[in-house]
């Protein structure tokens, strides 16, 4: 498995990532990569079949060597601060600030859909992250149950989901846990097109505080990609805003 893994990575390979190894990891198996000098290990079902472990191994590259590269190209968030990843999916980007921020500093992780904070629990624990708080809650401008499609990676607020899953805001979140506007250095967002709903719903966060942002902006919205209300949003808040990045547009805003 290890030599048909090896010969699959060369065609995905990013410079930001390499193979390290694979190797069982209780009861199951995991690899490991490392991203701009951090370990991090994935792990997987022993039982999988070979095409489904390629198919995730080629997936978690995916997600390290093009969508966290422009996450991070503006801004590292740095040891003792308070971070949010907004849609964790199954961990990859968490695992990092976690590393990134360290002991003394905390990771928000939100992940709403059942199956892949499964996966987002597993890969926390296998990588000893114990400052990152998982919470089951869609990213949005309110409280309440919203419906919800389920689809691995592409899983988002949909008026015809089939499940109903908790929503709430930046704002709420943060209040609960005293957390302060000030108190936030970073947010990650990757929510399929709620990204819009969801700077609504931190707007107390985003004007009396100065986190840096790093937002996939390629969703569509009637039409229109999401990058061009971000923009003009963050603006009005007094951010200095930029979308780039084309292989996973990604709209940056900082004060």
């Amino acid at each position: 498995m290890t030599n048909r893994l090896q010969t699959f990575v060369k065609d995905v390979y990013h410079r930001n990532v390499t193979w390290n190894n694979l190797r069982p990891v209780w009861g199951s198996e995991s690899f490991e990569v490392t991203f701009r000098g951090e370990k991090i290990s994935f792990c997987y079902d022993s039982k999988a079949e070979s095409g489904d472990l390629m198919k995730y191994w080629n997936y978690c590259l995916h997600v390290l060597g093009n969508e966290a590269e422009g996450y991070f190209q503006k801004y590292t968030p740095r040891k003792a601060e308070t971070v949010i990843d907004a849609g964790a999916n199954f961990g990859a980007i968490s695992v990092y600030l976690s590393r990134l921020v360290g002991s003394s500093g905390k990771v928000l992780a939100f992940e709403p859909d059942p199956a892949n904070r499964l996966t987002l629990n597993r890969n926390l624990k296998l990588n000893n992250c114990t400052n990152v708080e998982v919470l089951d809650v869609a990213v949005f401008d309110y409280e309440g149950k919203i419906p919800f499609t389920s689809a691995g990676s592409d899983s988002h607020f949909s008026l015809n989901g089939s499940l109903e899953v908790q929503a709430s805001s930046l704002d709420v979140e943060c209040a609960i846990r005293g957390i302060s506007p000030q108190d936030v250095s970073f947010i990650k967002m990757d929510i399929e097109g709620a990204e819009i709903e969801a700077i609504e719903g931190a707007k107390r966060l985003l004007i009396r505080g100065k986190p840096h942002l790093a937002i996939a902006s390629y969703h569509e919205r009637n039409g229109e990609k999401t990058h061009v209300y971000l923009e003009n949003r963050l603006k009005d808040w007094g951010y200095k805003v930029e979308t780039d990045f084309p292989r996973h547009l990604t709209t940056w805003a900082s004060k």
